[in-house]
């Protein structure tokens, strides 16, 4: 998908979010309202966890509450969408890096085996997924606020 495509609600999106319709799935309706004419696929898909925004933008669109952008169909038969690259290699390493720093200063041995499952990730995807994993046993040694907030810091940071 292009990263530039702006999207704009169909006459029967604006009658949905008027009408406060439960039709919707929250995720959806949140898209949907987001969808100003304005903001880019690129900047849409930042309000999202990876891999979800395509999907609901390919829904909302089939079902006719979003209007296709122009190209919009020649792009949906080059088969699966990939998420758009939020950080460069580079940020990813320095993110990751700090990340299993963080880790093992702050639960020291005990973190040593967690530390080294995150830093066998190879993607921000990878990070947010074993992140997302790991955030019970951490919040076991932090306490679930901070395992929480250290969960959700990086993975702001991996969304660039």
């Amino acid at each position: 998908m292009d990263q530039d495509l702006v999207f704009h609600k169909a006459d029967a999106g604006v009658e949905l979010l008027k009408t406060r319709s439960t039709i919707l799935s929250q995720k959806h309706r949140r898209c949907l309202i987001l969808m100003d004419g304005e903001r880019t696929a690129y900047e849409l898909a930042g309000y999202f966890r990876p891999g979800e925004f395509v999907p609901l933008v390919a829904e909302l669109i089939e079902r006719g509450y979003v209007e296709k952008p122009q190209g919009w169909v020649a792009q949906l038969e080059e088969g699966p969408i990939p998420d758009f690259q939020r950080i460069e290699a580079a940020t990813f390493t320095d993110i990751l890096r700090r990340a299993v720093r963080e880790l093992s200063d702050r639960l020291g041995p005990a973190g040593d085996p967690l530390a080294m499952d995150l830093s066998r990730c190879e993607s921000a995807d990878q990070l947010r997924a074993a992140l997302r994993g790991a955030e019970h046993a951490l919040g076991i040694h932090l306490g679930a606020d901070a395992a929480r907030e250290f969960v959700k810091r990086i993975g702001k940071e991996l969304m660039g």
